[in-house]
């Protein structure tokens, strides 16, 4: 089984016009659990923040970069995210917001330890 095969989690970061926030993406990259897929996408291309990303995080195997320019706006953009999700659990990560190391993992043992909850 592949690493894809065996994360429980995915994280879905939509990117628009994030080069300002590409610094504090990585940084929570770094906090991600090494068992998880990442789609970074950017459905605008309003600047080059995706591949400045891709050029710091490309040999991540647990992330995977898309492009598509278009003007489907946020929620059409989130919702082509979440049909690429393959696993249990997916979260979407906004550009601007900071997570610390090991959040994942608590939102994960609240669900297991409470399964009838929808969300952590």
């Amino acid at each position: 089984m592949s690493r894809a095969e065996t994360s429980r989690l995915t994280v879905l970061i939509p990117l628009h016009r994030s080069q300002p926030w590409v610094e504090h993406i990585a940084r929570n990259l770094r906090c991600l659990p090494a068992q998880c897929n990442v789609l970074i996408s950017d459905a605008t291309w309003q600047d080059d923040a995706i591949d400045r990303l891709q050029a710091r995080q490309g040999d991540d195997p647990r992330v995977q970069f898309f492009r598509k320019k278009s003007e489907i706006g946020w929620r059409r953009h989130i919702n082509e995210l979440f049909n690429r999700v393959r696993t249990e659990f997916a979260s979407i990560l906004p550009q601007d917001d900071s997570i610390h190391t090991g959040y994942y993992e608590q939102l994960i043992s609240a669900l297991d330890a409470n399964p009838s909850a929808g969300l952590a």
